[in-house]
């Protein structure tokens, strides 16, 4: 009896039909490489803090969330894991005023196609939080989040904690010509 629920087990665990097995393979890798080259992009339009336009923050918040929010950002593509953000000409290469500190939750290029555009907390709170923990209070969780910062200046930021002008938890973050400077934190 005990050899035949060893056969048994052994007989469920193989596939019966080698072109099925390979079908359900062939599917499967093909939905990983749609997850993985979904990206969409968004030009932030206004260097203000206020609401109006598509502002950075409200880009970030779309990103985050991962569907549009109705926020006045125009969605070029599917969001998914290689969204960019980018600044259009009259916004590139200006000083972004923020009312607080810039969450970053998702994975996002954030790049200022060629010339430098400054983010300025104005001593508000810090200027970007990188939260790779992937929920919404800190801490928790153990979530990768690939943040790419390009030709940016992050300068006012002022932190109680660690990081007045970038934080990062639980996060790969890459700063590419870019400048980190004028910012306080108490730790």
């Amino acid at each position: 009896m005990r050899k035949n629920n060893v056969h048994t087990r052994r007989k469920m665990g193989r596939s019966s039909n080698p072109l099925k097995s390979a079908l359900l393979t062939l599917a499967i890798a093909q939905a990983l490489a749609l997850q993985a080259v979904q990206a969409a992009s968004i030009e932030v339009t206004s260097n203000l803090d206020d609401g109006t336009n598509c502002t950075l923050r409200e880009a970030i918040d779309t990103v985050n969330a991962g569907v549009d929010q109705a926020n006045g950002c125009l969605i070029n593509g599917a969001l998914g894991t290689a969204d960019t953000i980018s600044f259009e000409a009259g916004v590139a290469g200006s000083t972004i005023v923020t009312n607080g500190e810039l969450r970053i939750t998702q994975s996002v290029s954030i790049n200022s196609g060629g010339v430098n555009t400054t983010i300025d907390a104005n001593g508000v709170g810090r200027v970007i939080f990188v939260d790779g923990s992937g929920c919404p209070s800190f801490p928790c969780g153990t979530y990768d989040t690939q943040v790419e910062l390009d030709q940016l200046t992050l300068t006012g930021g002022n932190s109680l904690r660690s990081g007045g002008g970038i934080h990062v938890y639980i996060s790969n973050t890459t700063l590419s010509n870019s400048t980190v400077s004028g910012n306080t934190a108490s730790n």
